[in-house]
Parts: C-alpha cells; structure tokens; sequence
C-alpha cells in the first residue's frame, strides 16, 4: 500500500517553515504537540513536521521506533496494532535533511480520564499491553499517543519521544 507522497511532504513542510498563511487548499491542521504539528491531506494522508530541529528529529526516531516494533518478536496483543507509516526524505533550502512521516489516518477517539500514570498503567494492563509495551522499551503511551476506533481497536499513532 502507498502511503502519502514526497510531493505533498515537502509541499506541507514548506508551508510550515514559512511561517504560516493559509493550508493549502483541502489539507487540515490536526494537531500541534510539544515537537510536532500533524496536518491531514485531502487524499486522507497526515504528514508530521518537526516544529524545530534543534532538540532531535522526532520523525526520524518516531519511524525508527514503528520498524522496531514491527519487526520485532515481542507479541502485541490483537486488540492493538501500530498505525502504518513512511518516512519521506529530502533537503530543504538550506541543505539540510528533513523528515517528514506519512501516516495513516485513524478514524476514532482518545481514551480520556487517564489523569494519572497509576490509571494508565492500569488501563495498559486491563487492555494486556502493558507487559509489550515494556518488553519494547515503550515510555511514552498515554491516552494522547493512540485511538481508539469505532470497533473498539486501539491504534498507536506516536512513537515519538
């Protein structure tokens, strides 16, 4: 399955490093983190761009993290995949390397009220995550980092740090 495009990676990151102005047409903001923004294109595709380079470049470890949990033998429970990505590279203006991650887009909802690290570690634990998600070296989950969909499956969608 393709996933995104190069073309729309450098297009929406050329627009976020020129500090602002309209989306282009049909694309829609989703998200601003602490490392990141997330826009989605019209052909249902989001693309993160690092908001600054200076503290790491979270797509690249965020693409590092999806192929080691891909490719590794820790068993994920079946109520709970990973989202499916691509890095996009290239450089920008001042020859710089940048990455861009194309994801899918998961329809769904953030789990809420998980105000508490006990409350997540006990939600992770009910759901049978927990022991994987350890086994992987996962520290970062938290009802932000993933969805949940209509039918009920849990979907990771950051690995960032």
């Amino acid at each position: 399955m393709k996933l995104g495009n190069k073309e729309d990676a450098q297009l929406i990151y050329r627009r976020r490093k020129s500090g602002g102005g309209p989306l282009p047409k049909g694309w829609k903001k989703l998200g601003e983190g602490a490392y990141r923004c997330a826009y989605l294109s019209p052909e249902g595709v989001v693309y993160k761009i690092n908001r600054t380079t200076w503290d790491g470049d979270h797509n690249f470890i965020e693409e590092m993290n999806f192929r080691r949990i891909r490719s590794s033998k820790v068993k994920i429970p079946s109520t709970w995949r990973i989202a499916k990505t691509k890095l996009y590279t290239f450089k920008n203006k001042s020859d710089d390397v940048v990455h861009v991650v194309a994801m899918e887009y998961v329809k769904g909802s953030h789990k809420e009220g998980l105000a508490t690290v006990e409350q997540e570690e006990a939600f992770f634990q009910k759901s049978g995550a927990l022991a994987a998600w350890e086994a992987l070296g996962l520290d970062d989950l938290h009802e932000g980092n993933f969805v949940i969909t209509p039918k009920g499956k849990k979907v990771i969608i950051d690995l960032g740090e």
